[in-house]
């Protein structure tokens, strides 16, 4: 206020002693609008321009004394103060929700091979992945099998039965005249020609032919 009186004092000594009343008061308002709307205008522009925060951005529509913050959106963060964009989750990460500092990492069972998603996709079947953050599946190799969706591993393949293949969603039955007493099998054995040799081996009492 010392500095508006001031001002007001020199500005009054210009003014001619033959004016009246109601001019003097005219100039002096509008003086004192015109300093008090600059003072405004710096005082913004010096303590009051927001700096965006976590999780936020700079829009383009802010100027030089207004600052409009957006938040990130879902697939996005930002962990920076000030800045005028977002930044993109990494592959195997994801943002479901907006106006974050950080990206979640994919759960096992899941995965995401592109950039800025809001979500992982599930593995498919004869797939699995069994870490957090990954952008691809693992393939249940030769043996394994996995019937279901978005799993964080594969199953072996019972007795009886064999995989020979990768990425399979099932197991094949041996056929006949062969047969498999262990799990996780890529092939089937042959049977022996005379079943009644082995009396205490139960995949082969059951798996294979019995003689006439």
């Amino acid at each position: 206020m010392f500095f508006f009186k001031c001002l007001l004092k020199k500005s009054s000594l210009h003014i001619p002693k033959s004016y009246s009343r109601l001019i003097y008061l005219v100039l002096r308002d509008n003086i004192l609008k015109k300093l008090t709307i600059m003072f405004i205008k710096v005082f913004n522009l010096i303590f009051l321009v927001e700096i965006c925060g976590l999780g936020q951005y700079k829009a383009p529509n802010s100027t030089k004394y207004a600052t409009v913050c957006l938040n990130c959106e879902m697939g996005t963060y930002q962990n920076d103060r000030g800045k005028s964009s977002c930044k993109a989750c990494f592959k195997g990460m994801y943002q479901d929700k907006t106006g974050q500092s950080d990206c979640k990492y994919c759960a096992p069972g899941t995965y995401q091979n592109i950039t800025g998603q809001s979500k992982c996709l599930l593995c498919p079947t004869g797939a699995y992945q069994d870490e957090y953050g990954q952008h691809k599946c693992k393939v249940c190799p030769a043996g394994t099998f996995q019937w279901d969706e978005g799993k964080d591993l594969c199953f072996y393949c019972p007795t009886g039965m064999y995989q020979n293949m990768t990425k399979q969603a099932d197991c094949k039955p041996c056929g006949r005249g062969y047969y498999q007493d262990e799990m996780g099998a890529i092939k089937c054995k042959m049977c022996p020609p005379d079943i009644r040799l082995y009396p205490n081996n139960l995949a082969i009492q059951q798996q294979c032919p019995k003689l006439a």
